[in-house]
């Protein structure tokens, strides 16, 4: 997918925060701005983060392989091996609750320090197992707390 369409637009504009799936499609290892080099194994990784205002153009820029380099998620996603291929949204929870929620209900593993420069998580991506199998019921408990809409 491209880019969010107008249909989606509406549903999801007064969302806040977002959880994005991430395939890596073979294990990688890449420099992460001041996080130094990090090794990325092959599977599906969750991205969990906010847009305060513009929603929609933060999830489009997510989706965007050009583009200037300024999140450790827009690291990652310039590689030519990994790729957005879910986005949840989610209203009335912040981004550190929803990360940590997550940790609650699925087992994941943290990626220490990345996309948490801005609070005191110790992660907001967490590695996945990744198995397509198991994608639907990701799916279903991330319903259960709070994200919906899911998109690609």
């Amino acid at each position: 997918m491209s880019e969010i369409d107008s249909f989606h637009t509406r549903e999801i504009i007064h969302c806040k925060v977002y959880v994005l799936y991430i395939n890596v499609r073979k294990s990688i290892s890449i420099s992460v701005g001041r996080l130094g080099k990090i090794s990325f194994k092959k599977g599906g990784y969750l991205y969990i983060g906010s847009a305060k205002k513009g929603i929609i153009n933060r999830l489009n820029r997510h989706l965007r392989k050009s583009k200037k380099i300024f999140w450790h998620i827009d690291y990652l996603l310039y590689q030519d091996e990994s790729e957005i291929s879910k986005i949840w949204v989610a209203d009335n929870i912040r981004e550190c609750n929803l990360a940590k929620r997550i940790r609650q209900f699925i087992q994941v593993e943290q990626i220490k320090g990345f996309g948490c420069s801005d609070c005191r998580c110790l992660s907001h991506l967490l590695y996945y197992d990744g198995k397509k199998d198991r994608l639907s019921c990701l799916a279903k408990k991330l319903k259960l707390i709070n994200c919906y809409s899911e998109y690609i």
